[in-house]
């Protein structure tokens, strides 16, 4: 199964998803961008986190959701 991207709908060209925490199902791994595109920092997952902080914090544009080998 190819990973899911999730970017910024058209006709926004910057935007910010509202995300304070992740849940991850076992089994799966989710990458946070601070960028449109998979672009900009970076956070990987392979668990919940309760609280995103600093820079991730409201703060994400993409999504990448994939299962683990």
């Amino acid at each position: 199964m190819p990973p899911t991207v999730q970017p910024c709908a058209p006709p926004a060209l910057t935007c910010s998803y509202n995300i304070s925490s992740v849940r991850v199902p076992a089994g799966w791994k989710v990458s946070l961008f601070t960028d449109p595109g998979l672009q900009g920092r970076s956070l990987f997952l392979t668990a919940d986190l309760a609280r995103l902080d600093g820079e991730f914090d409201d703060k994400v544009s993409s999504i990448k959701v994939e299962r683990k080998n």
